[in-house]
């Protein structure tokens, strides 16, 4: 990186410091001033160069990780990292090494996304739920299924189980948004990471009726469970996306 690459001091309107924070900086990567594996300036340096505290930085700098705009090394620096642009068909990127809701997501890309099918049961927990939670089968979970659509068309069928003792059901009929969004706003069992993995199967009757597709469609099948800081799974979803609509990657650094 060299010197002459700097941010002007923000400031400029009423929004919140780091939203504005977060601007300068996506603009600088996002216009090619810095390419991917470019190292940025310290904490120290941009926080100086924006006029605001390293406090007010540090949360800029965590969404626009979040967003997989940078990666950050310990004890090494913060690097511009990989990028993957959306294709001209509409296809989303998500990062897998990194959590995002589809409405985060959305947000990210300003992407029009809705709910169109949403539907919250509480149910006794078959043998693969009840093994994930560490429950005996047949004790209560609650379940949510939601089918998001992009651009009005059916792109996404999520199928997410909660332990019964994290919230109340009422609770969850009463949220607009997903279940996991609801878990890490709302409940003090917040997962901190997610056990992720990703297929593609072919679309049985029930998700091809759900996403509009001819039945045995391939589409990708991504399951997670989801875990406290302290270990314990709170949620299990099975997510189906239309794989025109979707594309996920994920950056892996070289053993040293």
């Amino acid at each position: 990186m060299s010197d002459n690459k700097s941010l002007a001091p923000i400031r400029t309107d009423n929004r919140p410091l780091y939203t504005q924070a977060i601007d300068s900086i996506r603009e600088l990567i996002l216009s090619g001033d810095y390419q991917v594996g470019d190292r940025l300036p310290k904490e120290s340096t941009l926080a100086h160069q924006l006029g605001i505290s390293r406090s007010t930085l540090r949360v800029a700098m965590g969404y626009l990780e979040t967003c997989g705009l940078i990666s950050r090394r310990p004890s090494v620096g913060t690097f511009v990292a990989t990028l993957i642009p959306s294709n001209s068909e509409g296809s989303y990127i998500s990062n897998l090494d990194r959590f995002e809701t589809l409405l985060q997501i959305a947000d990210r890309t300003e992407m029009d996304l809705d709910i169109i099918f949403r539907e919250v049961e509480e149910m006794t927990a078959p043998s693969e739920i009840a093994s994930a939670f560490g429950i005996p089968e047949g004790n209560p979970v609650l379940r949510m299924q939601i089918v998001e659509s992009i651009d009005n068309k059916p792109a996404a069928y999520l199928d997410t189980y909660l332990a019964d003792e994290v919230t109340d059901i009422h609770d969850l009929e009463d949220y607009e948004d997903d279940a996991i969004t609801f878990l890490s706003s709302y409940s003090e069992s917040a997962p901190s990471h997610t056990r992720s993995e990703i297929w593609a199967v072919n679309a049985t009757e029930n998700i091809a009726d759900k996403l509009n597709l001819a039945a045995d469609k391939a589409v990708l099948y991504l399951q997670e469970t989801f875990h406290t800081k302290a270990g314990k799974c709170v949620a299990l979803s099975n997510n189906y996306f239309v794989s025109e609509s979707f594309h996920f990657y994920i950056v892996r650094r070289l053993a040293p």
